[in-house]
């Protein structure tokens, strides 16, 4: 009977053991599923980020005497990156074409663009933009397709009550044009209580 008895608890034991094994088994195997899971959908998620957004647009503009004018265009977006092209057509049939692309890097955004003429010339524009706590900086070369170039800086500064700014514009033949200008915001006088 000692052997038995003995033999039973063993074998119960044994059953436990083999019992609480499958249950892990099948608790990890679900996990582990789980994880699969998560995991596909964050690199699904991370792939539609990648690949970004598309928005298309068409809009047409009728003039005097039903003349008309389209515009179509495209802009992409993904993630610290835009792209953005559109084709401009005239009643004429003359068309001119632009393609700009805009790449974030921190607090600063640099761009690069072309504008093709229906002349087939084109006109390249490199500028950057940078905000900061004080403001914003910017700046941008156009060249002309005689390698002409025209070079912009704008700086916006926050003040007290409102901001400033400063534009400057230089020609090919080095001329400078600057305009200064401000905002002030006016704060109301709080009422006085009676």
């Amino acid at each position: 009977m000692i052997k038995t008895e003995t033999s039973r608890k063993w074998v119960a034991i044994t059953l436990i053991t083999m019992l609480t094994l499958v249950v892990s088994a099948i608790d990890l195997s679900a996990q582990t599923q789980r994880e699969k899971k998560a995991e596909a959908r964050r690199e699904a998620a991370a792939q539609r980020k990648a690949e970004g957004k598309t928005v298309k647009t068409e809009s047409t503009v009728n003039g005097p005497n039903g003349k008309q004018a389209t515009r179509t265009g495209q802009t992409t977006v993904s993630e610290g990156k835009a792209q953005q092209g559109a084709t401009y057509t005239g009643p004429n049939g003359k068309t001119v074409t632009t393609s700009n692309t805009a790449t974030r890097d921190g607090n600063s955004v640099n761009a690069q663009g072309t504008i093709t003429g229906p002349n087939g010339q084109t006109v390249t524009r490199n500028g950057q933009k940078t905000v900061t706590n004080e403001g914003v900086k910017q700046g941008a070369t156009y060249t002309a397709p005689n390698g002409k170039t025209v070079t912009t800086s704008r700086t916006v500064t926050k003040t007290e009550n409102g901001v400033k700014s400063t534009t400057t514009v230089t020609g090919p033949n080095g001329k400078t044009i600057t305009r200064n200008g401000s905002v002030t915001v006016e704060k109301k006088a709080e009422e006085t209580k009676k």
